[in-house]
């Protein structure tokens, strides 16, 4: 016995060395698409907590991989929308905000800091960019180089853009739009630590003006100073609730304190006026994006811009084909299934012929691959979502528990018809037939009413239900081609096409599902109705065109702003020949252009002169177009976005905050090192 124990205590510990010897699996590659069958095998089979580090660890490595590829042929990548990224606050900046001074300087010192600031800057650009700068700035008005200022930094000139500012503010040093414009510029650039002094200075001059209070709150937030930052925020928006920049810095400030309710207030705020990539990514990462309806939102902004949905439904003459009222009694279903029978064919061949403009042909599928996606394109996805989610529960004929109160009402009719005994005939063989004739009659007298009382009672109900899902899709049409339009393509032509078919569908069903019911067996039916054969067609055409206020081309003075579904440009005149070769890597917050307000116009209370309305474009990181919109009365000179000839409007500047951090390129560092030098400090 002795001798068997130790031989199988030999074999274990031979067999647990050898296991501790066999070499350990290699880690699985992070893109699936290089796995081989048993590695696939393999990720199947993890735990949950293994298969989440995988997923971490792909995703990573597909972030790095694309921000290298991006690096490389010089492609700005907004890191905010990146699964991995993790918002935190900004550090603060103890040491630039030791050079903000107590006081707000005055505005000859102002000017003068201004002064070295150029100096400094223009030994830190190409020449060239300073040549030009100095030829145009020469001989332009303040406003035209307010003008080229804007253009100029949303047109990616940034360096040239902060030396025209420099030179507005030293040609008219009363001119606030120009100061508050330079200090947004400077905090986007990342220079916040310049812009707070000339804020504060501003501020001193129009203490209740929203665009200083909430670029001033950028500024502090910036350097990490969340007390200040919302301290100025929460004042702009005591002044204008729905200013876009301030909601979205006020939930990032509630995200970082945890406060996940409060950010969503504020987003929701944000996204009443504006729409970003950015700021959806907040959402899903925060997990409340399925409690933000985009489309709903959307449906107010359009309210605030003063536009309306367009009425494809009438449009295309859906309208035409009304459900006539059910039949409320047996003796009238003959009548009713003949005279809809024409409707019912109708609505058969609309639903066929939608069905076939829906399908894509192979040369549609192919074109469609090359196109550029439009710069809705994102939105538009989610705000399609969001409608669907919306309306699925809404535009169905039953809902739920309804089967039941309708299988209610037939088991109730039936209990009432068995119950219900028809009298027999007495015995009369002479009179026999006359007899049957009569007691028959009897018969259909008793139970006609039983029948009549289900179709009363199922057919009023089904019409309420039938009306209010008819209505409501209507609105879910109106509504999906009001979002289609911000990106015409022929995909969303076609998701068009195919709702249609299904509202013809559903007509379809909604007649279908009336009790037309006949006569009980005994009654004497009349004669049969011929069926009718009207027709009618809708329009057969959906002319699914960029909406006419995405149309833009309107010149300020030296600058042109230029939009439609598929692209926004900044044009700023002499900046078209810039080609300094300045490495690209500068970064920018997101931030607002507002035009045809002035400094003195707020977000809820726009007025200049005659100016009754605020044209505004919000940007996202990296510059790229976010959202276009109106504000205010249509009056004077702009109509839907679309200024006169002699438009001479101002632009003002509101800087937001950079979530994805400061990334600065080689010339802001340079120009803060000769800027040292010239201020000895």
């Amino acid at each position: 016995m002795r001798r068997l124990l130790l031989l199988l205590l030999t074999i274990f510990i031979a067999a647990h060395a050898m296991a501790q010897s066999k070499p350990a699996e290699k880690p699985l590659p992070l893109d699936p698409t290089k796995m081989t069958p048993e590695e696939m095998q393999r990720l199947s089979k993890m735990s949950p907590a293994e298969l989440a580090a995988w997923k971490e660890k792909a995703l990573k490595q597909a972030e790095d991989k694309l921000k290298k590829n991006a690096q490389a042929i010089n492609m700005k990548v907004d890191e905010t929308v990146l699964p991995t990224t993790q918002l935190v606050p900004p550090v603060k900046d103890l040491a630039r905000i030791s050079t903000i001074p107590a006081a707000p300087p005055t505005r000859q010192q102002l000017v003068a800091q201004t002064k070295k600031m150029e100096e400094a800057l223009c030994t830190a650009v190409a020449p060239q960019v300073v040549q030009q700068v100095e030829e145009f700035s020469a001989t332009k008005s303040v406003a035209e180089i307010r003008s080229a200022t804007v253009g100029g930094w949303y047109g990616d000139n940034a360096q040239g853009a902060l030396l025209l500012g420099m030179k507005a503010v030293q040609k008219d040093p009363s001119d606030m739009l120009a100061w508050n414009n330079l200090a947004a510029l400077l905090s986007m650039a990342g220079m916040e630590h310049q812009a707070i002094p000339i804020l504060q200075r501003c501020l001193q001059e129009m203490p209740d003006n929203s665009f200083l209070l909430n670029n001033l709150g950028q500024a502090w937030l910036g350097l990490g100073d969340l007390a200040k930052a919302k301290e100025y925020l929460s004042k702009c928006l005591a002044i204008d609730e729905l200013h876009p920049e301030a909601n979205r810095s006020m939930a990032l400030l509630a995200l970082f304190a945890k406060d996940n309710e409060k950010a969503l207030q504020y987003f929701q705020k944000e996204l009443e006026v504006a729409h970003r990539r950015s700021t959806l990514a907040q959402l899903v990462r925060s997990g409340h994006r399925d409690r933000i309806n985009l489309a709903a939102l959307r449906k107010r902004k359009m309210a605030h811009d003063g536009l309306n949905n367009r009425d494809f439904f009438e449009e295309i003459n859906l309208g035409k084909f009304n459900l006539p009222a059910p039949p409320l009694k047996a003796e009238k279903s003959a009548a009713w299934n003949a005279s809809i029978a024409g409707l019912r064919e109708s609505m058969v061949e609309e639903a066929r012929f939608w069905r076939e403009a829906a399908q894509p042909t192979a040369e549609q599928l192919k074109a469609e691959g090359r196109l550029h996606p439009g710069i809705y394109f994102d939105l538009v996805n989610e705000l399609i979502a969001d409608l669907g989610n919306h309306y699925s529960g809404l535009i169905g004929i039953v809902r739920k528990g309804d089967d039941a109160h309708l299988t209610e009402l037939w088991n109730q009719y039936t209990a009432k018809d068995i119950a219900t005994k028809c009298p027999d005939p007495p015995h009369d063989p002479e009179n026999a037939a006359v007899l049957h004739e009569v007691y028959a009659q009897k018969c259909c007298n008793l139970k006609t009413p039983l029948v009549d009382e289900l179709m009363q009672k199922y057919n009023t109900f089904m019409q309420a239900r039938i009306a209010e899902a008819q209505s409501n899709y209507k609105q879910y049409i109106n509504g999906l081609v009001s979002i289609a339009q911000l990106n015409p393509s022929e995909s969303n032509k076609r998701l068009i096409y195919s709702t249609v078919s299904d509202y013809f569908n559903f007509l379809i069903s909604a007649l279908n599902s009336y009790q037309a019911l006949p006569l009980p067996m005994n009654c004497k039916s009349g004669p049969t109705p011929p069926n009718s054969d009207d027709k009618i067609k809708s329009a057969r055409r959906a002319d699914l065109k960029c909406p006419s206020w995405m149309k833009m081309n309107i010149p300020l003075q030296v600058v042109t702003l230029k939009a439609d579904c598929n692209e926004f440009n900044v044009e700023a005149g002499f900046y078209k020949t810039f080609h300094a070769g300045v490495t690209k890597q500068f970064k920018t917050g997101t931030s607002t252009l507002y035009v045809g307000a002035g400094l003195e116009g707020r977000w809820k209370e726009v007025s200049h002169g005659s100016i009754k309305q605020q044209f505004y474009v919000v940007f996202d990181h990296n510059n790229q177009f976010a959202d276009v919109g109106m504000r205010g009365e249509v009056s004077g000179d702009l109509v839907y976005g679309a200024f006169g000839a002699e438009a001479k409007y101002d632009f003002a500047m509101n800087a937001g905050f950079n979530a994805q951090g400061k990334i600065k390129s080689d010339w802001v560092s340079k120009y803060e090192e000769k800027l040292k030098m010239v201020t000895g400090k």
